[in-house]
């Protein structure tokens, strides 16, 4: 019988994210979670007065560039796509409004 999938709270530039994943992977989950959040850190360090959505743009591009030089397995990472859409999407649409202003 398939597992019920288990909602956890995830905290990206601020911004709070309910995503159900499979129980075996939370702790792949919050690691990946807390490496954007440590990338995000590093690079408000490093380049001062950007906004957040540069930091989540930039750290979301360095987690991307790096899982293609990784040897990831996908069934471990399904619930990234969309999740990172959703988030290119929120990006685009403040960089949209940013344009009209």
């Amino acid at each position: 019988m398939n597992e019920p999938l288990l909602t956890i709270t995830a905290q990206i530039a601020h911004r709070s994210y309910r995503i159900k994943i499979k129980p075996e992977d939370e702790e792949a989950v919050r690691s990946t979670l807390r490496l954007i959040q440590e990338k995000i850190s590093e690079f408000q360090k490093q380049f001062a007065g950007k906004d957040m959505q540069d930091f989540l743009a930039m750290a979301l591009l360095w987690f991307a560039a790096g899982r293609n030089t990784e040897n990831l397995q996908p069934q471990h990472n399904d619930w990234l796509v969309p999740e990172l859409q959703k988030i290119e999407n929120m990006i685009d649409e403040c960089l949209h409004n940013q344009v009209e202003k």
